[in-house]
């Protein structure tokens, strides 16, 4: 690679039971998905760069690395949302990168790009798991736990917490229940059922470790 270079990471991600791409199921989750990395832009620098792939897949690049467990999760969390539940696959990596990515994902053959096509091929295989994050143990072993526990939500659950997972300050209870048209109790039991307290504390350790490495 020639010019400057910045760490990024990659999810790299496909629909679930994805055999016709072009089916409106398949086409819709992947509008959620763009959707929602446009309004991530301004948790970075720069635009996700959401990236459609052939057969139902997807690609984002992070300039805050430390960020993709949780940009995972909110992907999760706005595809739960929706009626059906649609699922995807999300490999993460992190790596080196030209200074400038992109803007078609489809073209970059950096390492964290390589490192998350490899977790995303893990994961077709791996049974229920659907989060994977390739060469990092550690975060490896925290993502398998955040998948689990949040893999149990209902589209109510992940609706309510969905507005809680942006970085830094939080909504309140309240506000989030008007937002939605419910109550600030219906909004807080089912926060405390998608055990949002033990994620979030899990994301925040997990981002404060990549940020010291």
């Amino acid at each position: 690679m020639a010019g400057p270079f910045k760490r990024i990471a990659v999810l790299c991600g496909e629909i679930v039971n994805n055999t016709d791409a072009t089916t409106d199921r398949i086409v819709h989750a992947l509008d959620v998905l763009e959707e929602t990395a446009r309004t991530l832009g301004p948790w970075q620098d720069t635009p996700l760069g959401f990236t459609r792939v052939r057969q139902g897949g997807w690609l984002v690049a992070l300039t805050r690395p430390e960020l993709a467990l949780r940009v995972a999760l909110v992907f999760r969390a706005a595809l739960w949302s929706e009626d059906g539940k649609p699922d995807t696959y999300v490999g993460m990596a992190c790596g080196v990168a030209p200074d400038r990515v992109g803007p078609n994902l489809n073209l970059e053959t950096s390492e964290a790009f390589i490192g998350a096509s490899h977790a995303l091929d893990y994961l077709r295989g791996a049974g229920h798991r659907r989060f994977s994050f390739h060469a990092d143990v550690a975060l490896e072993g925290i993502t398998a736990l955040v998948d689990h526990v949040s893999g149990a939500w209902t589209k109510t659950q992940a609706s309510a917490a969905l507005p809680f997972l942006t970085p830094g300050s939080l909504p309140s209870y309240t506000e989030v229940a008007k937002a939605q048209g419910k109550t600030r109790q219906a909004v807080t039991k089912a926060v405390q059922a998608a055990d949002l307290e033990v994620l979030t504390y899990a994301l925040m350790c997990a981002e404060e470790a990549r940020r010291q490495d």
